[in-house]
């Protein structure tokens, strides 16, 4: 792995907001020591890389032997870090660009972002210590769909089809789909649904891991930052308008908003009806009277842009009468704020 290290010189305050968004790199100390030459400055501190886990989550661990970095400035000859990930480097004061990006002699892409320091002003006779996170790129990010839960309802009991394709790979089925991918089912005046076998299920249970690169989030519905104590009162709002009962909103509420009730801020993006199909289809025997599809995308603690531009949700509630089939899920996106 070959890795690059950069630095750009602008305005000192504009660093604070590109920390704010995504802290690519953290300035720990900047302090004055008459022991370093004059024109120059010490720059040092530690590497990490982030390492994908599973299902969803990630962390970033210290480069070492096997994952080591290497950092160049335009006047310097290339340089290893430490094994221990540390590095140091005497710079001119007038140096304007270091910087980071791999280039792995193993694989014919790139796994790694490049990153910038921005907007730092190196002063002469200062050493500024530094850390430095080198995160993955969202399109080798494999995401969880997570939970999708089907629930199917008529006024009198009826037999269904329901065959699913995911647009990734399944991970678990509940009730065991079958090889066909059909679920074949009867509805009940109590809202479960029953198979051959008699055996009763409040709702059919799905999920998959699929590629963030084929997550199309333009063909998102909504895109929203909430405050994670806001969260509950939000979702009570928008679920009701989106025609979910009682049973279905407590279902959604008390599987997502535990996760981020805590949260500073969290990044909702819904996707509705012909839109989920970025996570994949469902064909569905008798066709359904009424049919709502509900997907959303958390990131808690967002990378914020600018020129974000929120998007409020704005769907027409779903009927219940009929044969109706209401389906919820939702994936939680990384987040690079640290």
């Amino acid at each position: 792995m070959f890795i690059g290290l950069s630095f750009l010189t602008f305005s000192k305050d504009k660093i604070e907001i590109q920390k704010g968004i995504f802290q690519q790199v953290k300035v720990l100390s900047d302090v004055e020591d008459k022991s370093i030459p004059k024109g120059k400055c010490k720059v040092f501190g530690k590497v990490f890389y982030e390492v994908q886990m599973e299902p969803y989550s990630s962390e970033f661990v210290l480069c070492d032997s096997v994952h080591s970095a290497y950092f160049k400035s335009e006047k310097s000859e290339l340089k290893r870090i430490n094994n221990d990930g540390t590095f140091e480097i005497l710079l001119d004061t007038s140096i304007t660009f270091l910087f980071f990006q791999e280039k792995s002699s193993a694989q014919k892409f790139t796994l790694l972002e490049e990153i910038f320091f921005e907007n730092y002003k190196l002063q002469s006779q200062h050493k500024v210590e530094i850390e430095v996170y080198l995160p993955l790129k969202s399109k080798e990010y494999e995401i969880m769909v997570d939970k999708p839960v089907i629930y199917a309802y008529s006024e009198n009991a009826i037999d269904f089809i329901i065959n699913l394709k995911a647009k990734g790979y399944l991970t678990f089925t509940y009730p065991q789909l079958p090889s066909d991918h059909s679920w074949k089912m009867k509805t009940s005046q109590n809202g479960n649904l029953i198979d051959k076998n008699g055996n009763e299920f409040p709702y059919l249970f799905w999920e998959a891991k699929q590629s963030m690169s084929d997550l199309s989030q333009n063909l998102a519905s909504s895109n929203e930052i909430i405050q994670g104590k806001d969260l509950v009162a939000y979702f009570e709002k928008e679920l009701t308008n989106l025609g979910f009962n009682s049973r279905e909103k407590t279902d959604f509420i008390t599987y997502w908003c535990p996760k981020f009730i805590s949260s500073k801020n969290v990044q909702v993006q819904f996707f509705i009806d012909d839109n989920c199909s970025v996570i994949g289809d469902l064909e569905i025997s008798p066709k359904p009277d009424n049919l709502r599809r509900v997907y959303v995308l958390f990131q808690e603690n967002p990378k914020v842009a600018t020129d974000f531009v929120a998007k409020p949700l704005k769907v027409n509630s779903v009927k219940r009468d009929g044969f109706t089939v209401l389906e919820w899920g939702g994936s939680f996106k990384n987040s690079y704020e640290l």
